[in-house]
Order: structure tokens, then C-alpha cells, then sequence
């Protein structure tokens, strides 16, 4: 016998993409309860998704491929920077090179990210962050209660996968999803 379930409306906007939920809905849409149930015809986001950017060009592949997976998802993506001290330093952790530097500058990169990865529709923000990367990346996705973090894969071959790199740590502790982005070409 087929049972059928009503399912809430809320539950079909926040988290099945469009497509999906065009396809499941084959003219049925269920019942609205009263006037707090009336949703916007706008797809609301579908959380945040957090990806780390230092100014090189493997962290900006990492961003771009964030951006279309922010902008596939409707979510808000959220670019951040990490800074150690108040002075610029280059900090090798494995195979990977991160490039440290204080509060504003580090600011600034995460902010000229942003407006390279600004597109009509895609909701951004950015943070510079006190810490080491993997460690501000996944206490910033903590923080925004974030459903994804972005990393490239730099560093998680050969000793850098021995030593350990910021994808690996990333991918070993956080508490949401991680997508590793292929940015060593």
C-alpha cells in the first residue's frame, strides 16, 4: 500500500534544491496551516559555507570553487583569512605555504577575495581571523554554524601528507562537511 506524507513546505525551500523539489512536487504542494507558514518566493540560503583564502592562487581556486558551490546551493559564502601576529610571515605547515600576516592585511585579502568572487545573486562576507588556518577555519564554522568548509588539497601528497596539512586537519576535525577542491593542477 502507498502511504503518502505530508510533508512541511519549510523543509522543501531550506533544504532541496530547486530542481528537486520542481520534480517531487508534480502539482501537490502541501497545505499551508496559516499565516506564519508563508514563505518568500525567494529560495532562502541554505546555510553558510566557509572557505580560507591567504592571497596565493591555490587559496583563490579553493574560493572560486566555494563561490559555485555557494552560488548552486544559495548559500552565503563566507571568505576568511588567517593572521598569527601583528607582523607578515610565511608559515610552512607540511607541503603547505600559508601566508600570515596582521589583522589588516590580512583583512584586506580577505576582502579584495570577496569582491574578485562577487556575483548578481551570490550573498558574500568576510572575517581576518587570530590563529593558525585550520584552526581559525573550523572555529569560524563553528561559530556561523556553518554546513561547509572549503579547502584546496595542496600538501596532502607525499611528506605533506605525513607531516599533516590544512586540508587533512581540517578534514580530520571539523564538525560539518568539507569539500576538498583540486588546486594543485
Amino acid at each position: 500500500m502507498l502511504e503518502i506524507v505530508q510533508v512541511p513546505d519549510l523543509y522543501y525551500k531550506y533544504y532541496l534544491p530547486q530542481a528537486l523539489r520542481e520534480r517531487m512536487y508534480v502539482g501537490f504542494k502541501p497545505p499551508l496551516s496559516g499565516p506564519d507558514d508563508i514563505l518568500e518566493e525567494e529560495t532562502p540560503m541554505a546555510g553558510i559555507i566557509i572557505v580560507g583564502v591567504d592571497g596565493s592562487e591555490t587559496s583563490m581556486k579553493a574560493a572560486r570553487t566555494a563561490a559555485q558551490l555557494a552560488a548552486g546551493l544559495s548559500a552565503e559564502l563566507r571568505v576568511v583569512t588567517a593572521h598569527a601576529t601583528d607582523n607578515a610571515e610565511v608559515v610552512r605547515i607540511g607541503n603547505d605555504k600559508w601566508y600570515l600576516s596582521d589583522s589588516s592585511t590580512a583583512e584586506k585579502v580577505a576582502k579584495k577575495a570577496t569582491e574578485d568572487l562577487a556575483t548578481e545573486g551570490l550573498h558574500t562576507s568576510y572575517a581576518a581571523l587570530h590563529g593558525k588556518p585550520q584552526d581559525v577555519l573550523i572555529e569560524e564554522a563553528e561559530r556561523v554554524d556553518a554546513r561547509l568548509i572549503v579547502v584546496g588539497n595542496v600538501g596532502m601528497k607525499g611528506l605533506g601528507r605525513v607531516l599533516g596539512s590544512v586540508a587533512t586537519s581540517v578534514a580530520q576535525r571539523a564538525s560539518c562537511d568539507v569539500y576538498i577542491a583540486k588546486t594543485d593542477s
